[in-house]
């Protein structure tokens, strides 16, 4: 159970650094990035922010940035 429990929570915190949501530091600690600290706060998937990070840039038109946040799982939940 110890190793099961174990490999899990190193798959996670693998795909919350891959999704720049926490940096594992000196194999032990964990701190939380600024992207991190945003995905906490506005309820986010972490998933989500990486998509997030892929497409968005600082050069895009207002439509485009919209199109984009409108692709977020998180509003798909929502009813309409």
């Amino acid at each position: 159970m110890e190793l099961f429990l174990s490999q899990l929570i190193d798959k996670l915190l693998d795909k919350l650094n891959q999704s720049c949501c926490v940096d594992v530091v000196d194999g032990f600690e964990l701190e939380l990035t600024v992207i991190g600290k945003i995905t906490s706060y506005y309820y986010l998937q972490h998933k989500m922010m990486c998509y997030f990070l892929d497409k968005l840039s600082h050069n895009m038109k207002f439509e485009e940035v919209l199109a984009s946040l409108t692709d977020a799982e998180e509003y798909k939940e929502l009813p309409i």
